[in-house]
């Protein structure tokens, strides 16, 4: 029976533990690395055109702290937001279940592209009805992973047999801080990469 137990308990806690060093890093680094490549002007919007450069894009970090709270949200499978008001959030699903590092990867790949399959404003205002017709509820994953004055990530995975709406996939969940996509505000502001900071790494601003 203890033995029974201990088996139970190894095989949940595999895929609802904590991220490692390496699936942590993976997501930060695809971050920062699509942030990266919109403050330089070389992301590009649904009418094939980049968007301006970012003059403020800050450089995420991670936060263990955070993953917490995604983790425990990312445990309860509903495949749905959480609405924290505390933290940004996106979320997303993958059927059949892979290892976390590549659903990682893959998520935030599927929120980036939303840019280049919805768009965006070219005033770079976050409104609720863009300017091509399509609405804030398209590009709310991407405007808040590119949002420029969030600075922390931490995300969780979980493996949902039978609990999302596809049997054994994975609920993946990032929240952020300081949250981001609020209406008619600047998703960043536009100018030559780090003018607005005092550190700069390779285009993205440094803050402690």
């Amino acid at each position: 029976m203890f033995a029974l137990l201990l088996l139970v308990l190894i095989f949940i806690d595999d895929f609802d533990a904590r991220l490692s060093k390496k699936e942590r890093r993976a997501v930060l680094n695809a971050h920062n690395h699509y942030r990266r490549t919109l403050a330089n002007g070389k992301s590009r919007s649904n009418d094939g055109k980049t968007l301006p450069k970012a003059a403020n894009m800050l450089k995420m970090k991670y936060s263990r702290k955070i993953e917490h709270v995604a983790q425990k949200w990312a445990s309860k499978c509903t495949g749905e937001h959480s609405y924290n008001p505390k933290y940004g959030e996106n979320i997303a699903q993958f059927w059949p279940y892979a290892n976390k590092k590549k659903v990682l990867k893959e998520s935030a790949r599927d929120w980036w592209a939303e840019l280049k399959k919805f768009g965006m404003n070219r005033n770079l205002k976050f409104t609720e009805t863009l300017d091509n017709g399509n609405t804030w509820h398209d590009i709310g994953h991407w405007s808040q992973m590119a949002w420029a004055k969030t600075l922390k990530i931490g995300c969780g995975v979980s493996k949902c047999p039978g609990k999302v709406p596809w049997p054994n996939s994975a609920f993946v969940v990032c929240n952020y801080s300081p949250n981001g996509n609020y209406l008619n505000e600047l998703v960043y502001k536009h100018g030559k990469p780090c003018s607005k900071c005092k550190k700069c790494d390779k285009s993205l601003c440094v803050k402690k």
